[in-house]
Protein backbone atom coordinates (compact mmCIF):
# COMPACT_ATOMS: atom_id res chain seq x y z
CA UNK A 1 0.00 0.00 0.00
CA UNK A 2 2.67 2.77 1.17
CA UNK A 3 4.42 1.63 -2.55
CA UNK A 4 0.88 2.58 -4.31
CA UNK A 5 0.93 6.19 -2.76
CA UNK A 6 4.42 6.50 -3.69
CA UNK A 7 3.64 6.32 -7.00
CA UNK A 8 0.79 8.14 -6.89
CA UNK A 9 2.58 11.06 -5.59
CA UNK A 10 5.28 10.92 -7.71
CA UNK A 11 3.14 10.60 -10.98
CA UNK A 12 0.67 13.94 -9.21
CA UNK A 13 3.77 15.46 -8.53
CA UNK A 14 4.62 15.48 -12.02
CA UNK A 15 1.53 16.13 -13.64
CA UNK A 16 1.20 18.89 -10.76
CA UNK A 17 4.13 20.45 -12.25
CA UNK A 18 3.06 20.28 -15.53
CA UNK A 19 0.33 22.57 -14.99
CA UNK A 20 2.46 24.95 -13.36
CA UNK A 21 4.71 25.01 -16.02
CA UNK A 22 1.57 25.88 -18.50
CA UNK A 23 -0.25 28.49 -16.28
CA UNK A 24 -2.51 26.12 -14.86
CA UNK A 25 -3.23 24.30 -11.66
CA UNK A 26 -1.02 26.12 -9.42
CA UNK A 27 -3.97 27.65 -7.90
CA UNK A 28 -5.19 26.61 -4.68
CA UNK A 29 -7.22 23.35 -4.61
CA UNK A 30 -10.88 22.80 -3.70
CA UNK A 31 -13.06 20.13 -2.68
CA UNK A 32 -12.19 16.69 -1.06
CA UNK A 33 -9.38 16.46 -3.27
CA UNK A 34 -6.54 18.48 -0.74
CA UNK A 35 -7.41 15.77 1.87
CA UNK A 36 -7.10 12.94 -0.40
CA UNK A 37 -3.39 14.17 -1.76
CA UNK A 38 -2.70 14.63 2.20
CA UNK A 39 -3.64 11.24 2.77
CA UNK A 40 -1.64 9.71 0.07
CA UNK A 41 1.13 12.28 0.86
CA UNK A 42 1.33 10.69 4.31
CA UNK A 43 1.51 7.13 2.91
CA UNK A 44 4.08 7.47 0.82
CA UNK A 45 6.90 9.08 3.09
CA UNK A 46 9.08 6.87 4.91
CA UNK A 47 7.61 4.14 2.52
CA UNK A 48 10.57 1.82 3.65
CA UNK A 49 10.25 1.86 7.08
CA UNK A 50 6.64 1.59 6.63
CA UNK A 51 7.06 -1.20 4.67
CA UNK A 52 8.97 -2.77 6.93
CA UNK A 53 6.79 -2.37 10.05
CA UNK A 54 3.96 -3.80 8.31
CA UNK A 55 5.76 -6.66 6.72
CA UNK A 56 6.86 -7.60 10.19
CA UNK A 57 4.12 -7.52 12.38
CA UNK A 58 2.08 -9.07 9.52
CA UNK A 59 4.55 -12.34 9.81
CA UNK A 60 4.29 -11.53 13.72
CA UNK A 61 0.63 -12.02 13.73
CA UNK A 62 0.49 -15.57 11.26
CA UNK A 63 3.58 -16.95 13.47
CA UNK A 64 0.73 -15.95 15.84
CA UNK A 65 3.53 -13.51 17.96
CA UNK A 66 1.27 -11.32 18.67
CA UNK A 67 2.79 -9.64 21.52
CA UNK A 68 5.82 -8.95 18.91
CA UNK A 69 2.62 -7.69 16.06
CA UNK A 70 2.20 -5.25 19.07
CA UNK A 71 5.86 -4.27 19.65
CA UNK A 72 5.65 -3.20 16.09
CA UNK A 73 2.76 -1.45 16.06
CA UNK A 74 3.55 0.45 19.11
CA UNK A 75 7.00 1.30 17.26
CA UNK A 76 5.21 2.39 14.13
CA UNK A 77 2.88 4.36 16.61
CA UNK A 78 6.00 6.40 17.75
CA UNK A 79 7.61 6.81 14.04
CA UNK A 80 4.75 8.84 13.28
CA UNK A 81 4.88 11.33 16.39
CA UNK A 82 7.83 11.95 14.48
CA UNK A 83 7.65 11.88 10.80
CA UNK A 84 9.88 9.13 10.33
CA UNK A 85 6.79 7.55 8.91
CA UNK A 86 4.01 9.30 7.63
CA UNK A 87 5.12 12.86 7.33
CA UNK A 88 2.44 15.19 6.33
CA UNK A 89 4.68 17.61 4.62
CA UNK A 90 6.12 17.33 0.98
CA UNK A 91 10.07 16.00 1.14
CA UNK A 92 9.20 13.84 3.86
CA UNK A 93 9.89 16.70 6.50
CA UNK A 94 10.28 14.79 10.12
CA UNK A 95 9.14 16.67 13.01
CA UNK A 96 8.33 16.28 16.37
CA UNK A 97 4.44 16.11 17.06
CA UNK A 98 4.15 18.83 19.99
CA UNK A 99 6.25 21.17 17.94
CA UNK A 100 3.43 21.46 15.08
CA UNK A 101 0.27 23.96 15.06
CA UNK A 102 -2.70 21.86 15.55
CA UNK A 103 -3.85 21.42 12.17
CA UNK A 104 -0.89 19.97 11.41
CA UNK A 105 -0.80 17.66 14.54
CA UNK A 106 -4.02 16.07 13.05
CA UNK A 107 -2.57 13.36 10.88
CA UNK A 108 0.28 12.33 12.76
CA UNK A 109 -1.75 12.06 15.74
CA UNK A 110 -4.42 9.87 13.52
CA UNK A 111 -1.62 7.38 12.24
CA UNK A 112 -0.53 7.16 15.74
CA UNK A 113 -3.54 6.49 17.18
CA UNK A 114 -4.46 3.86 14.87
CA UNK A 115 -1.51 2.01 14.90
CA UNK A 116 -1.55 2.31 19.01
CA UNK A 117 -5.48 0.53 18.65
CA UNK A 118 -3.77 -1.95 16.57
CA UNK A 119 -1.18 -2.86 18.94
CA UNK A 120 -4.23 -3.35 21.72
CA UNK A 121 -6.10 -5.36 19.74
CA UNK A 122 -3.09 -7.74 19.06
CA UNK A 123 -3.18 -7.94 22.99
CA UNK A 124 -6.11 -8.47 23.92
CA UNK A 125 -5.98 -11.24 20.87
CA UNK A 126 -2.99 -12.73 22.30
CA UNK A 127 -4.51 -12.75 25.66
CA UNK A 128 -7.88 -14.68 24.45
CA UNK A 129 -5.77 -17.03 22.42
CA UNK A 130 -3.67 -18.15 25.81
CA UNK A 131 -7.04 -18.19 28.15
CA UNK A 132 -8.46 -20.58 25.56
CA UNK A 133 -5.22 -22.50 25.05
CA UNK A 134 -5.26 -21.73 21.53
CA UNK A 135 -1.72 -20.08 21.43
CA UNK A 136 -0.51 -22.45 18.98
CA UNK A 137 -2.45 -25.42 17.49
CA UNK A 138 1.28 -27.58 17.22
CA UNK A 139 3.91 -27.23 19.19
CA UNK A 140 5.89 -28.55 15.46
CA UNK A 141 4.61 -25.19 13.76
CA UNK A 142 6.91 -22.82 16.29
CA UNK A 143 9.90 -23.92 15.12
Amino acid sequence: MPHLASLACLYGDKLHGELCDIGMGCERLSGELPTEIATIRALCNGIIITSQMWASALAAMIDRKLRMAAICMAVAAALSLFGIMHSPFPGAAMFFVLNLDAASQQTPLSFAAGYLLIAMMMIGWDAWLRNTGQEFPSKELEH
